[in-house]
């Protein structure tokens, strides 16, 4: 689900009372696309004592960056609301992970921010985001007639199944439990099919949101990073399915296996197993969506 990491600048601050040039970005700006993950860097002289961001309608966690020199991530603080117990005058870096959904339509969407320190100053800005469109393939696939066209029952089923995992994906965890790069969870194997645009029987689906991984049944599937389980169910469209909630909003989801062996709540390192690969749920054969 989740593939690389791009860089991201936060440009212009305004400032009100605050003293000028506090906080800037380390990054330089660029154009992105839907399905990208923008990596984005706050860096401040001062130490604030709440510090929030906003997109499309919702705040966006941050945690901190203890090693400024390296950009290493060791410590993350409670989400977006505030950044607690720091000395006041003690230079720091935070990071935020956002997502540019696979919908999104080219254009120029706004990431909010607020920094407020000491004695009320604070700084506010805005920066405009530059979307471009992104070109996706058109797989067009012959499915059996109840993945295709679900009767009113199965409708209602997988509404539901989609709720649910809304509610998962919406209660992230407030602390950061992984760390540094993820790893694939099929190491030897190559996918695709990110973003394609899916024509089932002749009707137009959804785009499609994952990476399929493509690997023979039953071979090993592993947590690409760190995370805690948030889901092990039996979903009509995903099959078999785990969700691993990796915090701060982050989470990876995987998809059709024939087997899973972890349980809801269960805290993963990097590398645990966690199931096999199968063809359960909707799917044409064996593989992975990631």
């Amino acid at each position: 689900m989740l593939a690389f990491l791009y860089a991201l600048a936060l440009l212009g601050f305004p400032v009100s009372d605050a003293p000028a040039g506090l906080c800037r970005s380390d990054l330089a700006p660029r154009a992105y696309g839907p399905g990208d993950v923008v990596f984005v860097v706050l860096s401040c002289d001062a130490t604030p004592m709440t510090a929030r961001v906003s997109y499309a309608g919702g705040e966006v966690p941050l945690f901190r960056l203890e090693d400024s020199a390296a950009g290493r991530i060791e410590s993350a603080e409670a989400g977006a609301a505030a950044v607690p117990g720091l000395l006041r005058d003690t230079p720091v870096r935070l990071g935020l992970l956002l997502g540019i959904d696979v919908s999104t339509p080219p254009g120029a969407p706004g990431l909010d921010w607020e920094v407020q320190f000491g004695g009320g100053d604070y700084e506010t800005g805005m920066h405009r985001l530059t979307v471009t469109a992104r070109s996706f393939p058109v797989q067009r696939l012959r499915l059996p007639r109840r993945y295709a066209e679900p009767d009113p029952e199965t409708t209602t089923r997988i509404r539901e199944e989609s709720e649910r995992l809304k509610r998962i994906l919406a209660g992230a965890r407030a602390e950061r439990v992984w760390r540094g790069a993820f790893d694939s969870p099929l190491p030897d194997a190559r996918g695709g099919g990110f973003g394609a645009r899916r024509v089932l029987n002749g009707r137009t689906s959804s785009p499609h949101t994952g990476i399929d991984l493509g690997a023979p049944s039953g071979e090993a599937v592993y947590a690409s990073n760190a995370g805690v389980v948030a889901l092990v169910d039996t979903l009509y469209l995903g099959g078999k399915t785990v969700v691993l909630d990796h915090g701060l909003g982050l989470f990876t989801i995987y998809c059709h296996l024939s087997q899973t062996s972890v349980l809801e709540g269960d805290l993963l390192a990097r590398g645990r197993m966690l199931g096999r690969v199968g063809a359960t749920g909707r799917v044409t054969g064996p593989h992975l969506h990631w």
